[in-house]
């Protein structure tokens, strides 16, 4: 038995609990990371997404930075993101500052 983060006893095996806001939605959805002042862009797939987080996946995640934006043009939005966590091609998000995508003439 382990002790966890607020002091409840847990056995070693079990699930550490979900600490998300919002429940993710499974996804398999295009979307692009624009940052470097929307000069560079990199393709990645939206694993899952709520309110508040997603999951990406990416071949080059060690090329995404800290923060920027996501564009997912299924919904229209573009998301503010912050990196929490990344392990291999896949990276967790934080988002938040939800806007409409620039539209170009």
């Amino acid at each position: 038995m382990t002790e966890g983060p607020s002091g409840e006893t847990r056995h070693p095996m079990a699930p550490i609990a979900d600490r998300r806001k919002a429940p993710r939605l499974r996804s398999l959805l295009s979307g692009s990371i624009i940052f470097d002042d929307r000069n560079s862009t990199l393709d990645c797939v939206v694993r899952n997404i709520s309110a508040w987080g997603a999951k990406i996946v990416l071949p080059d995640a060690h090329h995404v930075p800290e923060a920027f934006n996501l564009l997912i043009p299924h919904h229209a939005e573009t998301h503010r993101a912050k990196v929490i966590w990344r392990k291999g091609e896949n990276i967790g998000l934080a988002l938040s500052d939800v806007e409409e995508p620039e539209t170009r003439h």
